[in-house]
C-alpha cells in the first residue's frame, strides 16, 4: 500500500509543474475525518474519491485527471445541502426522544347509552376527566409520541321526567318521585381512576391521539333531593355491587396545544349482572 501511494504521489508531481506554467489551476481541498477515500488508477486516468467529512456524512469529492501531459483535471464536489446522497450511505443520527411531564389536562363530554333499558330512557350523562399527571415522550423525527397518564374521572347520570334512582335487594333500579314533591334531582355518580396509554401522530400542525384506558372504579353512589311540605329532603344510597375494573378506548384530534375534540367508547358495564342497569357508553367531548 505504501508503494502504491508513493507511486501515486510521484505521478502527481508533474501536475504541480503544469500549474506553475499556467496550464492547470491549483486545487487544494481540505477534508477532515473522511468516512472513506477511494483512489483509482488506470492507463488513461487517475481518480480520487472522498466520501463524507467530519460535519457532513453526505459529502462527496471527486478528482479526476488524465495521465497524458496535456490532460485537463475534473473536480466535482457535492455537499448535503445540495440534496446529494450516496447509495447505501447511513443516515445522520436522529435527535433523541424528548420527555416532558404534563398535568391538569381536562376533558368534558356527553355520553350516550348504547343499550335501551328503562333506567336510560329519560336520563342524561356527563363525563368529567382531569389527567393529573402525564409522562409524554416525543419520538425522534417529531412526528410520533407515546404517553402514559393518571387521571381522575366522574360520570354524572341524572334522571329526568320524575324518575329517581333507588336501591332494593335486587340492586339499583328506577321508581317515581312521590306526588306533590318539587325541585327533584336524582343523580348517580360514578367516580374512578384511569391510566391512559396513548399513541400520537402529527398531521401537519395538528395531532391525532389513540388511547387504551384501563379504569379502576371506586364506589358509585346515588344522591336524591326533593322538596315537600316546605322542607328539603336528601337521601344517599351506596354500597352497590359494581365491577371494579373497566376499559375504554378513545380517539382525540387536537387542533393545537390548547383545544381538541374526542370520542370515547366504553364497552364494559359498571354494575354486575342483576345488580343494576347494564349499558355501554359512547362519549363525545372537548379537551383543554
Amino acid at each position: 500500500m505504501k508503494h502504491f501511494l508513493l507511486s501515486l504521489v510521484m505521478g502527481l508531481v508533474p501536475l504541480a509543474g503544469l500549474a506553475e506554467d499556467g496550464c492547470l489551476n491549483d486545487t487544494v481541498v481540505k477534508v477532515l475525518h473522511p468516512d472513506s477515500v477511494l483512489i483509482t488508477t488506470g492507463d488513461s486516468i487517475t481518480q480520487v474519491q472522498v466520501y463524507g467529512r467530519s460535519d457532513d456524512n453526505a459529502y462527496k469529492f471527486n478528482y479526476t485527471i488524465g495521465n497524458s501531459p496535456d490532460a485537463l483535471a475534473s473536480v466535482k464536489e457535492h455537499a448535503s445541502n445540495w440534496d446529494f446522497a450516496l447509495p447505501f450511505q447511513p443516515s445522520r443520527k436522529k435527535s433523541p426522544a424528548q420527555y416532558t411531564l404534563r398535568s391538569l389536562i381536562c376533558s368534558l363530554g356527553y355520553s350516550i347509552p348504547l343499550q335501551e333499558v328503562p333506567e336510560t330512557e329519560h336520563f342524561s350523562c356527563w363525563n368529567i376527566s382531569m389527567e393529573l399527571l402525564q409522562v409524554h415522550s416525543l419520538l425522534p423525527g417529531k412526528k410520533d409520541s407515546w404517553s402514559i397518564g393518571f387521571a381522575y374521572n366522574a360520570n354524572l347520570m341524572k334522571q329526568h321526567k320524575g324518575n329517581l334512582w333507588f336501591k332494593d335487594e335486587g340492586g339499583l333500579g328506577l321508581m317515581r318521585f312521590p306526588d306533590g314533591t318539587r325541585k327533584r334531582k336524582s343523580l348517580l355518580i360514578d367516580t374512578y381512576f384511569s391510566f391512559p396509554l396513548t399513541y400520537g401522530h402529527a398531521l401537519g400542525n395538528n395531532w391525532i391521539h389513540l388511547s387504551a384506558i384501563p379504569e379502576l372504579h371506586i364506589k358509585p353512589f346515588v344522591r336524591n333531593k326533593f322538596k315537600a311540605d316546605n322542607r328539603e329532603y336528601e337521601h344517599r344510597l351506596k354500597h352497590f355491587d359494581r365491577n371494579v375494573f373497566g376499559m375504554s378506548f378513545r380517539a382525540d384530534f387536537h387542533f393545537s396545544d390548547i383545544i381538541g375534540i374526542y370520542v370515547k367508547y366504553t364497552p364494559t358495564y359498571l354494575f354486575k349482572k342483576d345488580q343494576g342497569p347494564r349499558f355501554q357508553l359512547l362519549t363525545f367531548g372537548l379537551t383543554i
